[in-house]
């Protein structure tokens, strides 16, 4: 079963975004919701912005054990950002 969202967490240094569909965004100021954004521009998947510094294995490796632990939490929290039309983390 497939992640039914794309989670987003600023790299090590804050300098650019690191995507769970593995890609790497570059924002001037602020962060992806704070800029409107509510869909992976990427994977088009619904944006959940992650807290807290990290680097890529540690984003990728949260979003497993978190999808492994509890994939029905994360299908309830996806239909409800899809319901809302706005992410959240």
């Amino acid at each position: 079963m497939s992640n039914p969202t794309c989670g987003w967490a600023e790299d090590a240094d804050g300098s650019a975004w690191e995507t769970s569909c593995r890609k790497r965004f570059l924002l001037n100021d602020g962060g992806p919701t704070e800029n409107g954004l509510k869909f992976c521009p990427f994977c088009g998947k619904p944006l959940v912005e992650l807290i807290g510094n990290t680097t890529s294995n540690d984003l990728f490796g949260r979003i497993a054990a978190l999808w492994e632990r509890r994939p029905e939490c994360l299908d309830r929290v996806a239909a409800q950002v899809k319901a809302r039309g706005e992410p959240r983390g």
